[in-house]
């Protein structure tokens, strides 16, 4: 996930790929792809930077501008529909009406964009109309669109199907207080973690599964599969760290650094939403202290946007001022990323703030 916030941890999701064994050179990799696209708003020429966002009156409302000026610098089909995805899941997420990001979301071109791509954002959209209001979904669409997942799942690997599963969590989570009763039962159902699914990503690298399983398990009201996933998801990262205690290989150490920053991000964010926020607290520091090793910025090209991933956590977990340093910090990072990475940063810090009860 970018993994975060009431369902992000996609929106983040971002993973390990590589084998866990020594001699082999561990690879960090997005979790669902490029979280990170563009858009064209009217007046993203006038967007405050995204540094002065915090002290603004409507501090969300501000860096959905600074994400869309990033976003208008985007050229790429797939990081362009998945960017433009991203930010409409913050702010729906986020509870922030913003009809322009919703209705620009029908105006850009996404014809290019992957099969995943254009199924997350059509989900997103859906979810953001039921929201605000927007119209009602018929039983109809919302079968097309559990079955067009499950298409897309069949004819892809296991990072499309990390993504759609993500992608419907997040949707869970963000329209949990409606009343859609076939609109949530499709959800349920595409917020499981299935055998097929498993298997798939398991192929990408052993113990990305286990990792994977346990956000997703914390999403649903089984308190002894999560616990039984979690456990899975710890045993796997205390393997990755004995591998970096064996290792004095500086390139070598930053990218386990990276992997274990992320993993521990995704239990964090787990075990907040199952309600332990000390436990999550204590994750988001190990997270935490994983980044602050990374000696290669090569190593972490997404660190901004995992800082404020960091920082959602601490929110949720109500840590509030070392949410706001950290939200400050990872918009700082951001400054010198690529149009994508700040993008993927702002929507994090969106979801953040929402969390600590913002505007504050």
């Amino acid at each position: 996930m970018h993994l975060h916030g009431p369902g992000h941890l996609l929106g983040a999701l971002k993973v390990m790929e590589g084998l866990l064994y020594p001699g082999y050179r561990m690879r960090l990799v997005r979790l669902l792809g490029v979280l990170v696209l563009a858009a064209v708003a009217p007046l993203a020429a006038l967007a405050k930077p995204a540094a002065e966002c915090l002290a603004a009156l409507d501090q969300r409302s501000c860096l959905v501008d600074a994400a869309l000026a990033a976003l208008a610098q985007e050229t790429q089909p797939e990081t362009r529909a998945d960017s433009f995805q991203e930010l409409l899941s913050a702010v729906t997420q986020a509870g922030l009406k913003r009809d322009d990001v919703y209705k620009e979301s029908f105006f850009a071109h996404w014809d290019d964009a992957p099969a995943v791509s254009r199924w997350s954002l059509e989900i997103t959209r859906m979810a953001y109309a039921l929201k605000f209001s927007h119209r009602a979904l018929k039983a109809t669409e919302i079968k097309a669109l559990e079955q067009e997942a499950r298409k897309v799942a069949n004819r892809s690997d296991g990072r499309a199907r990390m993504r759609i599963i993500s992608t419907a969590c997040d949707m869970r989570q963000a329209t949990q207080d409606l009343t859609q009763k076939t609109w949530q039962r499709a959800l349920d159902r595409l917020c499981t973690l299935k055998a097929a699914d498993v298997a798939a990503i398991e192929k990408l690298s052993p113990g990305m599964a286990a990792v994977f399983a346990a956000y997703v398990d914390s999403q649903h009201d089984d308190e002894e599969t999560f616990s039984t996933s979690l456990a899975a998801s710890v045993k796997t990262l205390a393997r990755y760290e004995a591998v970096l205690y064996e290792t004095s290989d500086e390139s070598e150490r930053n990218d386990i650094h990276a992997i274990l920053a992320l993993g521990h991000v995704m239990n964090a964010s787990a075990l907040v939403f199952a309600g332990d926020e000390e436990a999550a607290t204590a994750g988001a520091h190990i997270a935490l202290n994983h980044l602050k090793a990374i000696t290669n910025a090569k190593a972490m090209p997404d660190k901004a946007s995992l800082t404020a991933e960091v920082a959602s956590v601490l929110a949720m977990a109500d840590e509030r001022e070392e949410a706001l340093e950290l939200l400050a910090d990872a918009i700082t990072q951001a400054e010198s990323a690529s149009p994508a990475e700040k993008a993927s940063t702002y929507a994090t810090c969106i979801e953040a703030l929402s969390s600590l009860g913002t505007d504050i």
